[in-house]
């Protein structure tokens, strides 16, 4: 097992993915990143399987997305724009271009 520095950041990330949906995403796989989004009060989430973008304030999801359903995500400006195979796509608004690269590449990463 490889020991990192501990990572506030990370660690907050991981306890929402463990909460979220009174826990139903405990064994999501594990935490990648989160985002907080424009959308006050939202913030996505990004595990090894799946996309779920929560509400912070009562720890539910608005949405998620197994990864396994998704095609790509491309970038629109401030947006992250994650396209699904069967045609549908969801729209991640981020506070501006770099967040919303950052996040594209990290999703694009784990498909």
């Amino acid at each position: 097992r490889i020991l990192r520095p501990y990572n506030a950041v990370e660690a907050q990330g991981a306890q929402w993915l463990r909460v979220v949906d009174q826990g139903r995403h405990a064994k999501a796989g594990g935490y990648v990143y989160h985002l907080d989004t424009l959308q006050e009060d939202f913030v996505c989430l990004l595990s090894t399987d799946r996309i779920i973008f929560m509400r912070k304030q009562n720890l539910n999801s608005e949405w998620k997305v197994y990864l396994k359903n998704i095609e790509k995500a491309d970038q629109r400006d401030s947006n992250v724009i994650v396209r699904l195979y069967d045609g549908d796509h969801r729209v991640i608004p981020t506070p501006d271009r770099i967040s919303a690269r950052d996040l594209t590449k990290k999703v694009n990463q784990e498909l």
